[in-house]
């Protein structure tokens, strides 16, 4: 992605195609990390300063991991 602003847009965009696969429980803690203003300015901070972003999703045997990382590092 060419900003963190878009990939955080990416990862919203992938959380959401996600949750709208799984049971209403498991898809809850997603459907909040959608909602949640403080962790997509900590997503959007860590990118900005060329670390990569991880959102982890359990449903009982299975895990998702969304990962975004800058092309390049500020550091």
């Amino acid at each position: 992605m060419a900003t963190p602003r878009l990939a955080l847009r990416w990862l919203r965009s992938r959380a959401i195609d996600i949750a709208d696969q799984l049971d209403a429980a498991a898809a809850r803690p997603i459907r909040h990390w959608l909602s949640d203003h403080a962790a997509h300015e900590y997503a959007l901070f860590a990118l900005a300063r060329g670390d990569s972003y991880l959102l982890t999703i359990f449903e009982e045997a299975t895990r998702y991991t969304l990962s975004a990382s800058p092309a390049w590092s500020a550091k």
